[in-house]
């Protein structure tokens, strides 16, 4: 589905931001949308669907603990995507 819906075009960086789906859970603030009242089983599954797919594909993936603060997070986004990005003016 992805494949067509994007007609194979794929993104040269995946960043994943990751985190445990029960800090998540405390994390959130308001009233939950749909997708985030979901149970935890729903999130643990697609949790590990998304670190599947950056295992298949480590060149593609970066995968970050999204535990860390923001500040650091940002820190090294900007660092790969600075580096993928002078990878492509070469």
């Amino acid at each position: 589905m992805s494949a067509w819906a994007t007609e194979e075009q794929w993104p040269d960086l995946v960043i994943l931001l990751d985190l445990d789906p029960e800090i998540a859970a405390q994390r959130l603030s308001g009233t939950p949308d749909r997708f985030e009242s979901a149970d935890a089983a729903f999130h643990r599954r697609v949790r590990e669907g998304f670190l599947a797919m950056a295992v298949q594909e480590p060149s593609r993936w970066l995968v970050l603990d999204a535990a860390r603060s923001a500040d650091d997070l940002a820190d090294e986004i900007a660092s790969h995507v600075d580096a993928a990005l002078e990878g492509l003016q070469r």
